[in-house]
């Protein structure tokens, strides 16, 4: 069997996709590291950029010199002095379970192949800092900037008064450097805001931006007044000065540097991870914000065996804690209506701190939930971020509720287009049902019909769809077809000058063409049918293999496929009775869409009813190739070893803890070898 097509294919999907997140992660880096602005919480950002590094994994070739898994973010600053650091100022990998600790330190253990001892620290939410000491003398100071040049900020560091211009005692070496982090309080950054408001400026989002934009103003008189302060964690003294890491802190705090207390030798990870719980504990109490806690192996001889990536040590990680909840008052709720007529309700909130980032917005999901939680404009509500990434109301504090606070009363009509709600029988949400009509349900369904696991048309997101909507360009998906460079020039879409939008219409054309190469399966779940994801339009598609098939398909044919429900296939019938339905598709098989699966698809199933995880590195095909391999011969795929998983095809370096699980669960674990003789893959 030739797999070098879908190889191809899988690599052009990748090549694009990496592409989108090296240019989000370095806007997200920016943003952070040198306005102070958090733009997504540090889960949503280490999914994006854990991602970014398993595309570069699969395809070596893909990783680029400026990729954000190579680099750490840069906080240069135009106006200050540069100065190279004696050895690269990296981040640490981040770490949000207890099952990722203990894949560090199986990774850890196979490496060294003897028995570690960790010291346990909290993670301090600030700035990072390299502090030189000459003689005992401090002479300079300097940011991380971009991990190998940072910006000198030696006057300004003065101002800590945390930070010892001169050491005390004896003992330490002739040139020491110490790393660590400056912060702001959490009591001067309460009193800090309150004066920037009364002055009415913008108040600081969180102590972490407000001691960045701090540590670089010109004024070391002001920064004085900023009441920074500092904890030390690294001590650079040569390699044969100390053997343990808690040596070394212990000596510095001699020295009378800041070094924080709460911190603890330990056997174990299991030890390890019931004291940050400990910590965790202690959050809301403590004078200083941690975002989490640190993991470091003692031995510095070990440190240096298992050495550095670009971008982290491998003797290191960090655990992040869960996001505290918050309190705030809700202004208003509006109510959004969906890609699929679905209406939910939202909470406008007066601005509150999550996760580090500014949450304005809250979902109630929908009417029975604001039944539930009896939430009312000008109530004070607990928000918390669900899975840390989406802010959701768990709570409203009755005993602050205003006097004259009324209950919501659920829209009986859509709040954008104005017909009736309707509110099927077991069904949680109102609908609106004019999906053809209503401009929120169009312009989310362009959105979703170009989107990543849709037809991924580059240069097609939310703004450039409600351009070409108000132009009247683009009514619904099968309009994006007819779109030529001279409409688009012509309707001065993008603005008045021509030359400017060139490229932003060159790329705009070039992702829709891009569209008539992309897969029937994703072709059938980029129609966007209500409950139809991913994977059962996939499903789908392998089953009855063309367009026309599924047009013409019963409900009874539906449900007979593998884990297609009633409700599915009503859907799907339901979808394709619609004339106008029916007619777009007629207009996207015109444009030139797949419209079947390839027939080289169709290679039997041996893996029917295999539910298979792929994981680690592989020589022979890419892990792109293997997962494709899985579905052509009817297995099904999952992301993570449970106990209904079935088969674990493991290749180099796949994590110790997957094989655990996989081992405890009793699930059949094979090489790549073997996977490929099962399937019978023949490279041609």
């Amino acid at each position: 069997m030739n797999d070098g097509g879908a190889d191809a294919k899988g690599f052009n999907d990748a090549s694009r996709r990496a592409e989108q997140l090296v240019e989000e992660l370095k806007r997200y880096n920016d943003l952070y590291y040198r306005h102070g602005v958090s733009a997504v919480d540090d889960f949503t950002y280490d999914a994006l950029l854990r991602e970014l590094q398993s595309l570069e994994e699969q395809y070596p070739s893909l990783q680029r010199s400026d990729s954000p898994t190579q680099r750490v973010g840069d906080d240069s600053t135009k106006g200050f002095a540069k100065a190279r650091h004696s050895t690269p100022m990296l981040s640490l990998t981040n770490a949000y379970s207890f099952d990722e600790l203990l894949a560090f330190d199986g990774r850890v253990r196979e490496e060294l192949g003897s028995e570690v001892e960790y010291v346990a620290e909290m993670k301090f939410d600030g700035v990072a800092i390299s502090l030189l000491y000459e003689e005992g003398r401090l002479v300079q100071a300097v940011t991380r900037g971009d991990g190998v040049y940072g910006d000198v900020v030696t006057k300004n560091v003065s101002t800590v008064k945390s930070i010892p211009q001169r050491l005390k005692g004896a003992g330490f070496p002739a040139k020491l450097e110490m790393r660590g982090e400056i912060f702001m309080p959490r009591e001067v950054f309460a009193q800090l805001n309150e004066e920037r408001e009364r002055a009415g400026r913008e108040p600081f989002a969180n102590p972490r931006n407000a001691a960045a934009g701090s540590l670089k103003l010109h004024s070391v008189k002001e920064i004085a007044a900023r009441g920074l302060d500092c904890f030390l964690y690294f001590v650079y003294a040569g390699e044969t000065l100390f053997s343990t890491h808690e040596e070394s802190l212990a000596a510095a705090a001699g020295w009378g540097l800041p070094i924080c207390g709460y911190r603890r030798v330990c056997r174990t990870v299991e030890e390890a991870f019931a004291q940050f719980s400990e910590w965790g504990a202690l959050r809301p109490t403590l004078p200083y914000d941690i975002d989490g806690a640190v993991l470091k192996l003692n031995s510095r001889q070990q440190w240096r065996e298992l050495g550095l990536t670009a971008k982290s040590p491998k003797w290191a990680i960090a655990y992040k804690f869960p996001a505290l909840p918050a309190r705030t008052r809700v202004v208003s709720i509006d109510c959004q209506v969906g890609r699929t007529g679905a209406v939910t309700p939202v909470a406008n909130l007066d601005p509150v701190v999550l996760c580090g980032t500014t949450v304005k917005r809250a979902t109630l999901h929908n009417a029975d939930q604001v039944e539930k939680l009896g939430v009312r404009v000008g109530d004070l509500v607990t928000v918390v971020k669900g899975g840390e990434i989406i802010p959701k109301i768990v709570g409203v504090d009755l005993s602050a509720r205003p006097a004259d606070s009324t209950p919501f009363a659920f829209p009986q009509t859509c709040p954008v287009c104005g017909k009736p709600l309707e509110r099927e029988e077991g069904e949680a949400k109102y609908f609106c049902t004019n999906t053809l009509g209503c401009p929120a349900q169009i312009t989310a369904s362009l959105v979703h019909f170009a989107s990543r696991d849709a037809l991924n048309c580059l240069g097609l997101g939310d703004a450039t769809v409600q351009l070409l909507y108000e132009k009247r360009l683009v009514c619904n998906v099968a309009d994006l077809f007819s779109l030529t460079r001279e409409r688009l020039v012509a309707s001065r879409v993008f603005g008045e000058d021509e030359d400017s939008h060139e490229k932003t219409i060159d790329n705009l054309l070039k992702g829709i063409e891009g569209a008539k190469r992309v897969g029937f399966d994703r072709v059938l779940y980029a129609l966007g049918i209500r409950h139809v994801g991913v994977v059962t339009a996939r499903r789908i598609a392998m089953v009855l293999g063309t367009m026309e098939a599924v047009e013409h398909a019963t409900e009874e044919e539906l449900c007979a496929i593998q884990d297609i429900g009633e409700v599915v296939a009503r859907e799907i019938v339901h979808f394709f009775k619609d004339e106008e339905n029916r007619a777009i598709v007629e207009r996207l098989r015109a444009a030139g869409l797949q419209m079947e699966m390839r027939r080289e698809l169709s290679v039997g199933g041996v893996l029917a009813g295999e539910k298979v995880v792929v994981s680690g590195k592989f020589t022979q095909v890419s892990r792109e190739a293997l997962k494709e391999l899985v579905v052509r011969h009817g297995g099904e795929l999952m992301s993570g070893v449970s106990k209904s998983t079935t088969l674990l095809v493991a290749g180099a370096n796949m994590g110790p803890a997957k094989r655990e699980k996989a081992e405890a669960f009793g699930t059949r674990i094979v090489s790549e070898e073997e996977f490929l003789q099962r399937v019978n893959f023949v490279e041609e």
